[in-house]
């Protein structure tokens, strides 16, 4: 790797298909920009999820400038603008006069659902994560995009986060105000202190999700919103902007646009509210009351061929409920 600009960094060769190197400058912004074209498109040709009807329950308040002011300032500082130049700075030292514009502008979009062009463009930068940093697949995605849809994007956020935690159960900690998997760690920690002090088996059930924000196909994110009784219009809002959306992959050079039809943006605001509402929906697909713990007599179990039938019944039943969860592992 190579210093640019004292933060960015430039890839100085990457492996091929075919586990050969190269670096030369074109050859890696190709395999960056197929590597990305291929992880972005769905591969689920015919899904089998309904139409929902998108409908509004109750009419949608206007934004009112008071929310367009709290989301500017929640804005970080010393963050890259999109392909507008617009910083969060700028916006900022402009407040008083750029507020009533912006929500101007936001409630337009609130009543026509049509998406500025620009907000559905990104340009994808490239963090190494860990691992080879020759393997193009080591790499975290952030996505350049408009702060003024960022703005836009953390109202709505706003507006249905009330909804959706009212929707998770306890048991998630993950993107959550007032949650964390610290508790969780203690509570885990008490479950397996407590069965091997009485001597009782317990099960343990690990899903690691590789290119988790990448990979979420986006009929299930809507499906996901609509069965938590997210109002329509933002539904709509929402999946107007994703049908449209593309991106380009910036080296130290920038590649051709490509689509983008599946995955959530990381670096939008609202992306980890969306994933783990998907979350959700999966959690409600296992068979709560047919497998797992709930259905196995711990005092009667001995380590005989009945324990390893409960415990297929238990991976059995994560398994199907994570079936159409790209990426996924479980252990």
């Amino acid at each position: 790797m190579k210093e640019l600009n004292d933060k960015n960094e430039w890839m100085l060769k990457v492996k091929t298909k075919n586990r050969n190197h190269t670096s030369k400058r074109p050859e890696i912004l190709k395999i960056a920009t197929d590597y990305y074209r291929d992880l972005y498109h769905s591969k689920n040709l015919r899904l089998l999820i309904e139409e929902p009807n998108f409908i509004d329950l109750e009419p949608i308040p206007e934004i009112l400038t008071e929310e367009t002011i709290k989301a500017i300032n929640t804005q970080k500082a010393d963050k890259a603008p999109g392909a507008d130049q617009i910083t969060n700075e700028l916006l900022k030292s402009t407040l008083p006069a750029i507020a009533p514009i912006l929500t101007n502008l936001f409630n337009e979009i609130l009543e026509t659902e049509t998406i500025p062009e620009d907000w559905t463009r990104s340009t994808i930068i490239l963090l190494h994560k860990k691992g080879d940093k020759e393997e193009i697949g080591n790499y975290r995605p952030i996505s350049l995009m408009s702060n003024i849809y960022k703005v836009f994007s953390r109202i709505i956020l706003s507006r249905i986060t009330r909804v959706l935690d009212e929707n998770q159960p306890k048991e998630q900690a993950g993107f959550r105000s007032g949650y964390s998997t610290i508790d969780h760690i203690h509570v885990l920690r008490q479950i397996v202190q407590k069965y091997s002090e009485y001597n009782k088996f317990y099960y343990l059930g690990f899903v690691d999700f590789n290119k988790a924000f990448d990979t979420l196909e986006h009929e299930y994110i809507w499906d996901a919103l609509h069965s938590q009784g997210i109002q329509g219009k933002y539904i709509r809002i929402l999946r107007n902007i994703y049908s449209k959306s593309t991106a380009r992959v910036k080296l130290d050079r920038t590649s051709e646009e490509f689509p983008i039809e599946r995955g959530v943006r990381q670096g939008d605001p609202i992306s980890p509210k969306l994933f783990s509402a998907v979350l959700e929906k999966i959690f409600r697909n296992l068979e709560w009351n047919d497998y797992g713990l709930n259905d196995i007599d711990m005092d009667s179990m001995s380590r005989n061929s009945a324990v390893s039938y409960e415990r297929e019944k238990v991976y059995e039943s994560y398994a199907r409920a994570y079936s159409h969860v790209p990426g996924r592992k479980l252990a």
